[in-house]
């Protein structure tokens, strides 16, 4: 018997509480931009709270443990700011 719980994927970080991850978000260049990545940040599934930096080009989300942080980068990126996690996870 194989559980699923033992299955891991990778993009998915395991963790007991909410927790704050750093963003490297390019291409913003006015508060339109810092808008739009802040309201699309607050739509993805786990995040709680967003806060974006245009002048460091940096975007801070508090989210839930299992929040697919490499989803929500994907998301940035496809609207035209792209974006990866700043930290190194280690899972």
């Amino acid at each position: 018997f194989k559980s699923e719980e033992s299955e891991f994927n990778n993009s998915y970080i395991e963790r007991k509480e909410d927790m704050e991850i750093k963003f490297k978000v390019d291409d913003m260049s006015c508060e339109h931009c810092v808008n739009r990545v802040k309201t699309l940040l607050e739509d993805q599934p786990g995040v709680l709270n967003a806060q974006v930096n245009l002048e460091k080009g940096e975007a801070t989300i508090e989210c839930e443990p299992g929040t697919d942080i490499y989803r929500i980068a994907d998301v940035i990126t496809e609207a035209g700011y792209p974006t990866k996690p700043l930290e190194n996870i280690v899972v």
